[in-house]
């Protein structure tokens, strides 16, 4: 089994430089505080795509909490 601090869930290579053009809310600095905030947790530095993929899944967890 996998180190915790090790999983953010599935990860895409594809997003490490740009995390979607169709994102436009998810700025670099939004990208760069979820890292600082989020590294600590995980007990070690994530990189661009596991931000990007927190914070997709806060949004969609946002999106389905409101419905």
């Amino acid at each position: 089994m996998q180190n915790q601090a090790e999983l953010t869930g599935l990860t895409r290579p594809e997003i490490e430089h740009d995390p979607c053009p169709a994102m436009h809310w998810m700025t670099a600095e939004l990208v760069d505080e979820t890292i600082r905030v989020w590294s600590p947790v995980y007990g070690r530095q994530i990189d661009k795509s596991e931000a990007v993929e927190i914070l997709r899944n806060v949004k969609a967890l946002f999106e389905l909490i409101t419905e």
